[in-house]
């Protein structure tokens, strides 16, 4: 599920914008996954990326960068049947 993160992550987070050094930071508290994750029924993990980019119109440059929570996925358990 490619959703956005208001819609499918209920917990507190807030996000930031260094446009002089060039950074972007996603803060994400802890929370308790079983609660506070909107996944679909069957879901087994989930992980959190976050992408940015620099647009620079004038002289036709850009550049992209992502980071994701880990290299692994982080575990939910099944509540649900898998059907």
């Amino acid at each position: 599920m490619n959703g956005k993160l208001g819609s499918t992550l209920f917990a507190a987070y807030s996000k930031a914008f260094d446009r002089i050094i060039g950074d972007a930071t996603l803060t994400i508290a802890a929370f308790p996954p079983t609660i506070r994750v909107a996944a679909p029924n069957g879901t087994t993990h989930f992980k959190v990326v976050m992408g940015a980019s620099e647009l620079d119109f004038v002289n036709e440059f850009s550049t992209f960068e992502n980071d994701a929570t880990a290299n692994y996925h982080i575990p939910l358990p099944i509540l649900r049947p898998l059907h």
